[in-house]
């Protein structure tokens, strides 16, 4: 007997979403529309080929971002400051640079 293979979407666009921290309060975020909601966000279907590549290749550009957000309560453990704050309060002109790049790549990716 085969087994079906389940992939998580979103319950407003049905494309793939991903588990993640980085939106405070959300541990899901769809790539493709923008949403990010709570743990129980989301919808879980039967993984067709389709799914499974869009997912791939939203996992792909979406990987390439996700390391330089420092949103909501973002904190790095190598940060003496994030003792105290969020990263995002006192980023470095550098990190914010990259945040507001990748900021600006969620957008590109949700409109493709």
């Amino acid at each position: 007997m085969k087994k079906e293979i389940k992939i998580k979407v979103c319950d407003y666009c049905e494309k793939p979403i991903f588990w993640t921290f980085i939106f405070r309060g959300a541990e899901w975020y769809c790539p493709s529309c923008g949403a990010s909601r709570d743990m129980f966000f989301g919808k879980d279907v039967e993984a067709t080929e389709e799914l499974l590549k869009l997912k791939k290749s939203l996992a792909i550009k979406f990987g390439q971002i996700r390391k330089h957000l420092f949103t909501g309560g973002a904190r790095k453990r190598d940060c003496e400051k994030c003792k105290d704050e969020y990263h995002i309060r006192h980023l470095s002109p550098q990190e914010k640079k990259k945040h507001d790049w990748a900021m600006n790549r969620l957008d590109i990716i949700q409109t493709t």
